[in-house]
């Protein structure tokens, strides 16, 4: 719409109008206009409404990456529990194996592993029937405590007995071994294709971006 000059000048006498630089849009911001106080007004209403949209969206975007490492730590420390719980019973096999033998005259049979109907443990055997369980999961022990409770728990320290103890039956046969060290494994050699292939080297490097640089 034409604004004739002398209406102009009559603003910025009266100081209705005033150069702004813009700080609301895509295609206009940052170039300077001529503005009514109005204008003004509505321009920062707007840019506050950002602002504050701009903070909704990172508080939540950092409770999301919050809930996200959480949820990555705990699974973590999951799977860092089941592999000690895997040493644990790797490493009682021997010394149990000795201990029902000096007391059953007879060498048991131990499952390689453990097993939902045992609260997670090995299950030990003996003549065929369970006779006992190395290292049960204490938590998992409530829903199974009066099936497992004439069994043996054998346990690698005092307080995973504590721990099984608080769970299990009352008055139920608790034995800590010492467990056996688990030899360490060989390091893994990981094969390399030929010079002019991918090598493993070259895959790791190119995942990580090593190989842009």
């Amino acid at each position: 719409m034409p604004f004739p000059l002398e209406r102009f000048i009559a603003a910025i006498c009266t100081n209705a109008t005033r150069p702004h630089r813009l700080r609301v849009g895509w295609d206009t911001k940052g170039k300077w206009r001529w503005i009514t106080r109005r204008y003004f007004e509505l321009e920062e209403e707007q840019l506050q409404a950002n602002i504050r949209k701009y903070q909704i969206v990172e508080r939540l975007l950092a409770v999301q990456q919050r809930r996200h490492k959480a949820r990555q730590a705990a699974e973590q420390e999951h799977l860092a529990a089941i592999e000690a719980l895997l040493q644990r019973q790797k490493a009682l096999v021997k010394p149990v194996v000795e201990f029902v033998y000096h007391e059953a005259g007879t060498y048991p049979n131990v499952a390689r592993e453990g097993s939902p109907e045992f609260a997670m443990g090995a299950p030990v055997y003996v003549r065929g029937k369970p006779h006992a369980v190395i290292c049960p999961v204490a938590s998992r022990l409530p829903a199974l405590r009066r099936r497992l409770a004439s069994l043996v728990f054998f346990v690698a320290s005092e307080r995973e007995r504590s721990r099984v103890a608080a769970q299990a039956a009352p008055g139920q046969r608790i034995e800590v071994l010492t467990a056996e060290p688990a030899a360490a494994s060989p390091p893994a050699v990981l094969p390399q294709r030929d010079q002019g292939g991918l090598t493993v080297r070259r895959a790791v490097n190119r995942m990580i971006g090593l190989d842009r640089m």
